[in-house]
């Protein structure tokens, strides 16, 4: 039973040989190329004769294929579509709904639900149609039901400002971050994987600590103040700390909070004359840039951190924004 191999039976069959299911039926091929005969071919790979025969011989008529298993007829399934349409029709509501007080179905309580109802299931055979009925645990998303019906028009005025600014002028993203207590943080660090790094929950604050930033998006500058509150005080003196920075009209691109529509703000804008308040709409913190600032400055400042006092805090905000300003960062 002599079999001539081509160039590219035998790259393959070299291949299949990685395969753990068909390992020996490549290598019965290979020996029977080398002129083994079927006898010593048996003793070689420990199988009995006729076997080796049989692979050689699906070898000669089907080719590599024939190395393979033949596709066999699948179980019929336990369960018809019915009954999986009612599992998956149950899952979806909750177990109230079914007379039974609890809020979701655990694995466990929906199989003895179906029990009752006289459905004979494994816990690992509810998993698997669960997954095949497409329904999968998740987390309920949350979503703002409110939305600004000028959203869509803020939005595009905001966009604009920002690629059309008008001359002798600065636009601003505005935020408050706080307050902040004065304390170890914890948060992401490269450690070995045997050693832990841990920070205690119940600790004493040394005070707090409030951040007033505005972000400049064509400079790519930040300015930034810190106050031990965040009322209309604060935010009036920012406003003035402000505008001694630049020159030219401001403007100030800022969330719908009522401290920053306060009666003393309105007196202050009156005053200063040259800051223009520009809404962001409601819930809608994507259309304010400096939020991505102060999650940089979350996870570079504060995160990993232990302050000392307010003093110290604000001292490390301080150098963080000097280094953002410099361009210096990577």
């Amino acid at each position: 039973m002599d079999i001539k191999l081509t160039r590219k039976q035998l790259n393959e069959i070299w291949f299949l040989r990685k395969d753990k299911k068909i390992a020996y039926r490549a290598e019965i091929i290979l020996l029977a190329s080398e002129g083994y005969k079927p006898k010593d071919i048996a003793e070689i790979v420990e199988l009995s004769k006729p076997n080796v025969i049989k692979w050689i011989k699906r070898f000669k008529e089907k080719g590599i294929e024939g190395l393979y298993d033949k596709k066999r007829r699948g179980r019929k399934p336990k369960f018809k579509d019915e009954i999986r349409k009612k599992i998956a029709k149950i899952i979806q509501k909750t177990p109230r709904e079914h007379g039974i007080p609890v809020a979701t179905w655990s694995i466990r309580l929906l199989k003895a639900f179906l029990e009752k109802q006289g459905i004979e299931i494994s816990r690992a055979r509810l998993h698997q149609i669960i997954r095949e009925e497409g329904i999968t645990w998740r987390k309920a998303k949350m979503e703002i039901k409110k939305k600004d019906k000028e959203y869509a028009k803020k939005k595009l005025r905001i966009l604009k400002l920002i690629k059309e600014k008008p001359p002798y002028s600065v636009v601003f993203f505005f935020d408050e971050k706080g307050p902040i207590g004065i304390k170890k943080f914890g948060g992401y660090s490269w450690i070995k994987k045997d050693c832990t790094k841990s920070v205690p929950i119940n600790q004493k604050t040394k005070g707090k600590l409030c951040f007033f930033v505005a972000y400049d998006p064509h400079n790519d500058k930040i300015v930034c103040k810190s106050y031990e509150r965040k009322t209309s005080v604060e935010f009036v003196d920012f406003l003035h700390y402000l505008s001694s920075k630049t020159k030219g009209t401001i403007y100030l691109i800022l969330d719908n909070c009522p401290t920053h529509y306060a009666k003393r703000v309105r007196e202050a804008l009156d005053r200063i004359k040259r800051i223009v308040f520009i809404p962001t709409a409601k819930y809608a913190p994507e259309m304010n840039w400096v939020e991505r600032k102060l999650l940089d400055m979350q996870r570079q400042v504060f995160d990993n951190t232990e302050f000392e006092s307010s003093e110290d805090m604000a001292r490390k905000v301080y150098e963080w924004v000097e280094w953002y300003n410099s361009g210096k960062r990577v």
